[in-house]
């Protein structure tokens, strides 16, 4: 086969990201890659490309796979043989591909793992439809055959832990299909469910979940792209000085009344990365006055950094305000871990409640962040294009603990 010779030129949203995934995202993203080409390359093929030295920088450096790139850089990724070895389009006869068939083998690994997730999801829920609870830990916002949308309760965990034994959203939405086995069948078998995205524990709100594993890949590839238009609401400190005290302060002095957007670009990096840079270190303790001791206990500490991370951008727009506290909106645009938190923790407003990125001392009955709005437009199993729009509403704490905040007029966009 001959040789095919493409650059790609890394975006600023990929920044951040290891080589072989953003050369991957760059190349499904691009129109060269739909009328030009049949066939993609993964980012396994990517990774096996950069590791034989058939991708290359403007300087001809040789790269690793998990090098960071950064954006406005060019690379120079030279396809060679790799359709013929590599690629499922070309080897169906060797394998199979079927989603239902690989992820059959996948299990096989984690039997055991996944027979006591199956055997305590089906009592959990039973035991919330058999005893009177306070506590809801799961809300069915909407599903049919492809997928769900779940309203998690805030101190639930997302997905199944290192103990299998330990309740988490995962467990409860297991439980509930089990519930609907029992009207068609008189012998349960786990249903297919994953997860696409996660809510920190702490976190409320929406988190959608696949039920056929041929509709992962286009759900997933809307969320790497930002596609999935996800809003949260938040109330956090007021800050006293910086870009976001300024915004304020323009939007209260405005004789219009209206609000605009302030958008928050910056890079992100786990804390665990600076331990090796001991001067990158002190002076992340130096700008944001922390314990770094502790901070390394905790098991993902993120902070901003001036390059080097992964891009990551909020949107917020004001919502009310008092003497203390902001109700904010926030439009993510990239899902970095912990984004929220992070971002205005370097605004100087941290989220009230948050043990983590907030104040070390504060006494809060929960982290006020819920994620309200989750929407996106796309052909669902090669179904017609559709337009998805859900909502949860805000936990009636916000309202018990925030009244007079959350009873201000909101300004109007």
């Amino acid at each position: 086969m001959s040789s095919k010779i493409i650059k790609i030129k890394i975006s600023q949203e990929l920044s951040g990201l290891r080589l072989d995934k953003a050369l991957h995202l760059s190349l499904s993203a691009s129109p060269q890659s739909a009328s030009s080409r049949s066939i993609t390359l993964s980012t396994k093929q990517f990774k096996k490309l950069v590791e034989s030295g058939k991708v290359l920088n403007q300087i001809h450096d040789r790269l690793k796979a998990s090098h960071k790139v950064q954006a406005g850089e060019l690379y120079i990724c030279e396809l060679t043989d790799i359709f013929s070895t590599d690629h499922p389009q070309l080897t169906a006869n060797k394998k199979s591909t079927d989603p239902n068939q690989l992820d059959q083998r996948v299990a096989k690994k984690n039997k055991s793992y996944w027979e006591i997730v199956w055997q305590v999801s089906k009592q959990a829920y039973q035991d919330l439809t058999t005893q009177e609870q306070s506590f809801i830990p799961v809300d069915i916002i909407y599903e049919d055959e492809y997928f769900m949308v779940v309203n998690k309760a805030c101190g639930v965990p997302t997905s199944p832990t290192i103990d299998p034994k330990r309740l988490t959203l995962f467990h409860y939405v297991l439980g509930y299909l089990a519930q609907g086995q029992t009207h068609s069948s008189s012998v349960l078998t786990m249903p297919y469910l994953r997860n696409l995205h996660r809510l920190d524990k702490g976190t409320s709100g929406l988190v959608l979940f696949a039920r056929q594993a041929t509709v992962i890949k286009d759900l997933a590839y809307l969320l790497e792209r930002g596609m999935i238009n996800k809003r949260y609401y938040v109330i956090c400190h007021r800050p006293s000085s910086g870009p976001l005290f300024d915004f304020i302060e323009d939007q209260t002095l405005s004789s219009q009344g209206k609000n605009s957007i302030f958008k928050f670009e910056a890079y992100l990096q786990d804390l665990s990365k600076l331990k090796s840079n001991p001067l990158a270190l002190k002076k992340y303790s130096a700008d944001t006055n922390r314990d770094t001791k502790r901070d390394h206990q905790k098991q993902s500490y993120w902070t901003v950094v001036n390059r080097n991370g992964l891009y990551s951008r909020t949107d917020f727009s004001l919502l009310g305000l008092s003497k203390n506290y902001l109700f904010l909106e926030a439009h993510l645009y990239t899902g970095r871990t912990h984004q929220i938190r992070v971002h205005l923790q370097a605004l100087n407003a941290p989220i009230v409640g948050d043990s983590l990125y907030g104040k070390t001392n504060e006494q809060a009955k929960r982290l006020y962040l819920h994620a309200y709005q989750l929407g996106f437009s796309s052909k669902i199993a090669s179904k017609q294009s559709q337009n998805y729009k859900f909502s949860a509403q805000l936990p009636d704490l916000f309202h018990e603990e925030f009244p007079q905040l959350l009873s201000t007029p909101t300004i109007k966009n």
